[in-house]
């Protein structure tokens, strides 16, 4: 989720050791807000216990007014 505006999906089965993963780039502004949101029909968000969601500023935009 992007400022309460859904971005992308992603499912995997619940078996044990079940896996999966997405890459977004997204461009940002000051005080934007991004996080996951667990859908009505997914019964839990984990990865067998374990879960990570991370970002990384590949640049800044520099105006030149």
């Amino acid at each position: 989720m992007k400022n309460k505006h859904s971005v992308l999906t992603v499912w995997s089965e619940s078996e044990p050791w079940s896996t999966s993963t997405q890459t977004v780039i997204l461009k940002l502004a000051v005080r934007d807000k991004v996080y996951l949101r667990l859908l009505a029909r997914a019964s839990h968000l984990h990865g067998y216990m374990y879960s990570s969601f991370g970002g990384n500023l590949l640049f800044e935009e520099v105006n030149s007014n």
